[in-house]
């Protein structure tokens, strides 16, 4: 209404100048939609763009992971296996390199899909400018007219100064609305990363697991005597306290997820100290998304988590493989403490018996079975570091004896 008073007041005081100011006024609006829609268009590129690129990480992963499986497979001690072992490593080694030519394939096209979404990206980017530019050609041009106007009909500029500034707010509320849909894109977006992300390591996860050994392939031997270092013991004693503090939680656990309390709180230990604060699956703050393995689950309480890591862990693969070699079944209260410690170590993984030769530092640290080494990051072995913390074995025992 503004600017039809404004133009319809100027017209009757310069029909010319009028009709300049009017094709000037189409040409912007025309200049801001082709901006708008530019705009829309970049917008859906880039989250074109950041799908690709989390494709192309994904892919970059699991290569990593493959090439690791088939390096650990290519590098394991045969020397005390039997053929049957061998065997199935060969078979294992076969498998896995196939499938890390498959996915150097797909890591290849992932690349090509994601260098051609950012070209795209920065072709839309490059037009957009342009548009910026003319759309700065208009505005200055309507400056030019603007400031004729208020020359020459200075009682018609109070109605041009009424609708410039009523269009300067409007522009101001929609931009400050566009940045906020912008922000709720880019959480969706983020969200969504972080889902595939979650996924692929998931998928990873099992990739590791397919080329670990088989439980038939693993005994634990139960002739254990825990260390008389003043070091371990200090820190079994304070387990134990921490423990019987704390057994009603470890207690609740155990009867949600039918393993003993004393394998749960030894995890518990093992993964950050009996941090009640942490994830027990990987040590990691409650309250905040998981970024390491298991990645991409979300907790705040500790006791509803441990119940998830434990069952996780208890999956269907290791349900069906331990009731069928009849190993591993007997976990809860008053277990076996061969089946414990079994359990413990594929918590966290075989690969330093399978990949190495030695007993897990996980497991058997602070006891007679421990050889020395241990993982110092993921895929890290050191065979000259000492873990200085009681494995799982020690603090099952010391609960036990004490």
């Amino acid at each position: 209404e503004l600017y039809k008073d404004y133009q319809e007041q100027l017209k009757e005081q310069d029909e010319e100048l009028a009709e300049k100011v009017d094709k000037n006024k189409q040409d912007i609006d025309a200049k801001e939609k082709e901006i708008n829609d530019k705009d829309q268009e970049i917008s859906k590129q880039k989250s074109t763009v950041a799908d690709a690129k989390t494709e192309y990480e994904n892919a970059q992963s699991t290569v990593k992971t493959l090439e690791e499986a088939v390096n650990s497979l290519s590098s394991a001690d045969t020397s005390n296996m039997s053929d049957e072992q061998k065997a199935d490593l060969a078979s294992k080694k076969a498998a896995a390199e196939a499938d890390l030519a498959e996915a150097k394939a797909a890591e290849e096209a992932a690349k090509a899909k994601l260098d051609e979404a950012e070209e795209k990206l920065k072709t839309l980017e490059g037009e957009k400018e342009t548009l910026d530019g003319e759309l700065q050609e208009l505005n200055d041009a309507k400056a030019e007219l603007d400031k004729e106007v208020q020359e020459k009909y200075p009682e018609v500029a109070k109605l041009l100064e009424d609708y410039n500034k009523s269009k300067e707010e409007y522009d101001t509320k929609k931009a400050d609305m566009t940045a906020e849909a912008q922000s709720e894109v880019d959480k969706a977006q983020s969200h969504v990363d972080e889902v595939n992300t979650a996924i692929n390591n998931l998928e990873n996860k099992n990739l590791e697991k397919e080329y670990s050994p088989t439980s038939s392939n693993i005994n634990i031997d139960i002739d254990i005597a825990l260390s008389t270092d003043p070091s371990i013991i200090s820190q079994l004693e304070e387990f134990q306290e921490i423990y019987e503090k704390n057994k009603d939680k470890y207690e609740y656990v155990a009867e949600q997820t039918g393993v003993a309390p004393e394998v749960i709180a030894a995890i518990h230990f093992r993964e950050s100290n009996c941090d009640f604060s942490t994830y027990l699956h990987n040590g990691q703050k409650l309250g905040q998304t998981t970024t390491l393995v298991p990645a991409g689950i979300y907790f705040e309480d500790w006791t509803e988590a441990a119940i998830d890591a434990i069952n996780r862990e208890k999956d269907s693969t290791w349900t069906s493989e331990a009731s069928k070699l009849g190993i591993g079944t007997n976990i809860g209260s008053g277990g076996d403490l061969e089946d414990m410690l079994l359990f413990t170590e594929r918590y966290n993984g075989f690969g330093t018996r399978w990949y190495q030769g030695r007993t897990s530092s996980y497991v058997y640290a602070g006891t007679s079975m421990y050889q020395g080494g241990m993982y110092v990051a993921d895929g890290e072995y050191n065979p000259n570091k000492n873990d200085q913390r009681p494995g799982t074995a020690a603090l099952i025992l010391w609960l036990t004896q004490h």
